[in-house]
């Protein structure tokens, strides 16, 4: 069977899944099938490009510096403009809420205002925490090479949360498995909620995060590092404007700055390929998150490139950081995520890659989808 046939059938599987009983886990099913399908036959061709490992949206690394998605400057007279579309599903728990909630028998029922300070009355002196987010994130990114190899990039994001109700989706796989739910069962589908609480203080958001918004805007300069230890090295600095909502998880309010290496290193004649990347980011200490004061951050990422076809490269890669809120229990462990996906490459200067993404530890997502496609101009 071809590569074609086969995601024809994914496509189709997915409508069938449709008409399960499961309708709402069976729907997101025919969403991955039409991407596979939209992959397979839609798209136009692909642009041969670095390896790419897609920072995964987070909620505590939404509104702080993480960088753009590649230092590799294009061919002389180019531009790069890429689209990304990432979605992300985060649960992450303290053990409070899920008592209470089971205790108030109030199994499947959202979460209210009002349970959350009984929660704090019971708990004064606890630090606790519930997320329970999925939506999207958006991001234009463009890039322009300078003289002497070097290039400027820049990336726009928009963060959507509250959709599309994909909650069934790791619950079901959990309970496939045999694994724990993590008790997602006590608690309604779909409902989009982030509370944090310490002595010093909290935050709840509950409806106020079913929305859209333009996120900080990334600008970052990269140059040649030149060769050496057999691969290629560039650097990357970086500047992330607060063009979001201030102390928000859209924006932080402060300015970040940045700066990491990249490298590259070929791995066969095959054309396999090994990308890293090590940065640290400093963050305004006028800057936020929900109002909390944010501290410095690293981050380490490794990509691994192997060819499938001609025209069709899989990833895959790790990423870790650390988080940017310090003394705050659980949220303020060092996180870490793998991803795996496939681009596919033809010779009309385009291209495209679908990419999933699996939390590893920290407060990061369940599970994400990356879907990015970009353009060679001349």
């Amino acid at each position: 069977m071809t590569w074609r046939g086969a995601a024809w059938r994914a496509f189709e599987a997915g409508l069938a899944a449709g008409r399960s009983v499961r309708a709402r886990a069976a729907w997101s099913t025919s969403v991955v099938g039409g991407l596979v399908f939209l992959w397979a036959f839609v798209v136009p061709s692909l642009v041969s490009a670095q390896a790419w490992t897609p920072a995964t949206p987070d909620v505590l690394h939404l509104g702080s510096l993480r960088g753009p998605l590649t230092a590799q400057p294009p061919e002389e007279n180019q531009w790069h403009v890429a689209m990304s579309l990432g979605y992300f599903n985060v649960w992450h728990y303290s053990w409070h809420l899920s008592t209470l909630h089971r205790e108030l028998g109030l199994v499947r029922e959202p979460v209210s205002r009002g349970e959350l300070e009984l929660l704090e009355q019971r708990f004064p002196e606890s630090t606790m925490h519930q997320a329970d987010l999925e939506g999207w994130r958006a991001d234009l990114v463009v890039a322009r090479r300078l003289p002497r190899g070097w290039a400027v990039t820049l990336s726009v994001p928009v963060v959507s949360f509250g959709s599309p109700n994909w909650d069934a989706i790791p619950e079901d796989f959990h309970r496939a498995v045999g694994a724990t739910t993590q008790r997602r069962e006590v608690f309604a589908r779909g409902q989009t909620m982030l509370y944090a609480r310490s002595p010093r203080g909290g935050v709840a958001l509950l409806e106020e995060l079913e929305k859209s918004r333009l996120g900080d805007i990334t600008l970052a300069l990269a140059g040649s590092m030149g060769r050496w230890l057999g691969g290629e090295h560039r650097w990357v600095a970086a500047v992330q404007a607060p063009t979001g909502s201030r102390g928000t998880l859209w924006g932080s309010g402060g300015w970040d700055f940045g700066a990491r290496v990249e490298s590259s290193w070929v791995l066969s004649r095959g054309g396999s390929r090994l990308g890293t990347s090590v940065g640290y980011s400093r963050l305004d200490p006028e800057g936020s998150w929900l109002g909390y004061r944010r501290r410095d951050t690293w981050h380490a990422a490794a990509c691994v490139e192997f060819p499938l076809t001609a025209a069709t490269q899989v990833l895959l890669g790790t990423r870790w950081e650390q988080s940017p809120i310090a003394g705050f229990g659980a949220v303020s462990q060092n996180a870490g995520s793998w991803n795996a996906g496939v681009r596919r490459t033809f010779e009309d200067r385009r291209w495209v890659a679908f990419v999933l993404g699996e939390d590893a530890w920290g407060v990061m997502p369940d599970f994400s989808l990356h879907l990015a496609y970009g353009v060679a101009l001349p």
